[in-house]
């Protein structure tokens, strides 16, 4: 939960948000693609747009903003 309020300030879509959040979870992307029943370049445009919002540039760097505070 402290989490998705963290994510508030970003306008990230509602869609958004649950991918962000199963990304932060390490959900692969077979398993959001089966969760969020979405397609793979829909799940690619999700990605970017969550990566260029909160100015991250992967995973990774997704991680470190929101897990390690």
């Amino acid at each position: 939960m402290k989490i998705r309020l963290r994510l508030d300030p970003y306008s990230l879509t509602k869609k958004e948000t649950e991918v962000t959040l199963l990304l932060l979870e390490g959900w692969k992307r077979d398993e959001i693609l089966a969760r969020c029943s979405i397609g793979n370049n829909t799940l690619k445009s999700h990605i970017r747009q969550i990566y260029q919002k909160l100015g991250v540039a992967d995973r990774t760097g997704l991680s470190e903003k929101f897990l390690n505070f």
